[in-house]
């Protein structure tokens, strides 16, 4: 139905449900070879999305969760938890969860590329991260620029181009103030520098 409508565009397919890492190496790709195959990435996910009201509820009181995930900085950030929360002990408990299976961790970025570059390779496909980003609300300012600059080295080892989410608006934003006007926006600078991006001048 695309290529009726859009014989030459390229396409950006996925492998479905939510586009995270582990589901594309299941898919057997179309033979149309004008296609970018995308991931997902916000793992692991009590880190960038803590906080989040709009995820399940024990993301909702985690705060100051650090990156990477240790048995001593876990333990801070368990304390960190709010503690009034119905949410309070399912959030600690996912933290614990995150620590002991190892996803909490700079080695599982490349442990959970590897079977997506292995696809790649095998059937020949180009893939592109089309999201990826830490809410900025509660999470600690170094654990983020720290995360943001491992994922961008990591995709540049396997040649993968990406895009961050998001620019302004949504609490993942690669600006210094949200709020203000368009045009008087300003870019984060630590940022740009962990994701080794440079502004057109």
């Amino acid at each position: 139905i695309v290529r009726k409508n859009a014989p030459h565009h390229t396409i950006i397919a996925s492998g479905g449900a939510y586009m995270l890492a582990w589901e594309l190496p299941k898919v057997v790709p179309h033979t149309d070879r004008n296609v970018i195959w995308a991931i997902h990435w916000y793992e692991p996910s009590p880190f960038t999305h803590q906080g989040a009201n709009w995820m399940k509820d024990w993301y909702r009181p985690l705060r100051d969760v650090p990156w990477p995930l240790t048995a001593e900085n876990v333990k801070l950030a368990q304390q960190r938890v709010l503690p009034n929360d119905r949410a309070t002990e399912k959030a600690k408990k996912a933290l614990a969860g995150q620590l002991k299976s190892g996803w909490g961790t700079e080695e599982n970025t490349a442990r959970r590329f590897a079977p997506v570059a292995e696809w790649s390779k095998k059937y020949n496909r180009r893939i592109v991260i089309g999201e990826f980003g830490v809410y900025t609300k509660y999470a600690p300012r170094d654990s983020r620029l720290r995360y943001l600059k491992h994922f961008a080295e990591e995709a540049a080892k396997h040649g993968w181009g990406w895009s961050k989410w998001d620019y302004c608006g949504a609490g993942f934003e690669i600006v210094e103030n949200p709020k203000a006007p368009s045009g008087q926006r300003t870019l984060d600078q630590d940022v740009l520098d962990a994701l080794g991006l440079k502004p057109r001048k």
